[in-house]
């Protein structure tokens, strides 16, 4: 199975692409709440919750780059 990777910048461009439409739809449903502050807090307090537990794997998953490496077999001629 081939497998093709984005290069840094589009993938950047393509999360907040996603993000943006993303935060753009929860925006709608607040829109005329009584309550859209404090549903907008929880929502916000959530990202910063999942985005700093996202950091904290990234950070303890360095260490363990080498053991998910892909090695590709040796030709044979």
């Amino acid at each position: 199975m081939t497998q093709h990777r984005l290069d840094a910048p589009m993938s950047v461009l393509l999360v907040g692409l996603f993000g943006l439409f993303h935060g753009h739809a929860h925006g709608g449903e607040l829109a005329g709440k009584a309550d859209a502050e404090l549903v907008l807090g929880g929502l916000l307090a959530a990202s910063l919750l999942l985005h700093a537990a996202g950091l904290r794997c990234l950070v303890r998953c360095r260490d363990f780059r080498h053991l998910t490496r892909v090695q590709k077999p040796e030709e044979h001629l």
